[in-house]
């Protein structure tokens, strides 16, 4: 399980890089560096909410991380 998940992370990493890198590079060239990193944090929050989300469910059932790999 646990490889299975650090492996489709880090494929939506990268594909995430190879989606918004482009984008964020444009914004920056043509508009400014700054504004191009708050797009970027700006695209983090909410995936950022949903993690925290997540998480705070899995601790209401019980289950903590570390416990769910302890197979």
């Amino acid at each position: 399980h646990r490889a299975t998940t650090l492996s489709m992370s880090s494929q939506m990493n990268a594909l995430g890089q190879i989606a918004g890198g482009p984008i964020l590079g444009w914004v920056g060239k043509q508009v400014s560096i700054v504004v191009a990193l708050a797009v970027s944090g700006i695209l983090h929050f909410g995936p950022a909410v949903l993690f925290g989300a997540s998480y705070r469910d899995s601790i209401d059932d019980g289950h903590t991380p570390a416990k769910e790999f302890d197979d």
